[in-house]
């Protein structure tokens, strides 16, 4: 196997820095519009399977789990038992 060149690696580097960059600039936006006191919980012990208001999308492990309101039905993440 050839050895690839330095500029291979220092490319690469470069493009996973700008990803980081574009990251952290997206949760600095989500976190200037995020206002705690616009969610309210709607469920209730006798219909405990409600939506949150405020909230229109929830992503577990990186993934999408509710967009726009709407379940995408993917199951990513761990129930918690405890």
């Amino acid at each position: 196997m050839a050895k690839k060149p330095d500029s291979f690696y220092f490319d690469n580097y470069v493009a996973c820095a700008d990803l980081a960059v574009q990251a952290a600039e997206l949760l600095t936006k989500i976190f200037e519009n995020f206002d705690p006191a616009q969610i309210h919980t709607r469920a209730t012990y006798q219909d405990p399977a409600q939506f949150s208001d405020g909230l229109d999308t929830v992503f577990v492990s990186g993934q999408p789990a509710i967009l726009h309101g709407a379940l995408t039905g993917r199951k990513d993440g761990t129930v918690l038992t405890r």
